[in-house]
């Protein structure tokens, strides 16, 4: 989804609700299907400012020149929570997935409720996934390298005897 941030007439507030479902194949012809989301609505909320003060590009954010994007779950509450929402999980090739929606993130990997266009600005909004890089058996390495330690002193031990 791409913003375009302009100047606009009137303060407004727009929604759209977000209609999705997942489906994980294992080939690229998607001929094996591993795993199957629940059907899931959000709502996808826009604060429109009408950009007529004196507003410049670099503007911080939040002021009456940038316009902010919320959303949430259909059925909760409030507008601007972070969204952690578990969609279910698969094994596939003795490997577990958990599939989970969270948000908005900031350059720094921060979760937000929100997300905000600046002035002037075209801010284009991603979807993607996150994926997780199994960490190799460093654990068991670290064992054996401390029991190879244990046995060589134990040997420098026998031979000092």
């Amino acid at each position: 989804m791409t913003h375009n941030n302009e100047v606009i007439s009137q303060d407004f507030t727009g929604t759209v609700v977000v209609h999705y479902h997942l489906d994980y194949f294992s080939d690229p012809g998607k001929t094996n299907l591993v795993w199957s989301s629940p059907e899931l609505d959000f709502v996808l909320q826009i604060w429109e400012t009408p950009n007529a003060a004196p507003c410049s590009p670099d503007q911080t954010e939040g002021t009456v020149c940038d316009d902010r994007f919320g959303y949430k779950v259909l059925g909760a509450t409030d507008f601007g929570e972070t969204l952690a929402l578990t969609l279910g999980s698969f094994t596939y090739d003795g490997t577990k997935y958990v599939v989970s929606s969270s948000g908005f993130f900031d350059a720094a990997g921060n979760l937000l409720g929100f997300a905000w266009s600046g002035e002037e600005l075209s801010n284009t909004f991603y979807v993607n996934h996150e994926v997780h890089v199994p960490e190799p058996a460093s654990i068991a390495l670290m064992g054996l390298g401390l029991l190879g330690l244990g046995f060589a002193r134990r040997r420098k031990h026998l031979l000092k005897a």
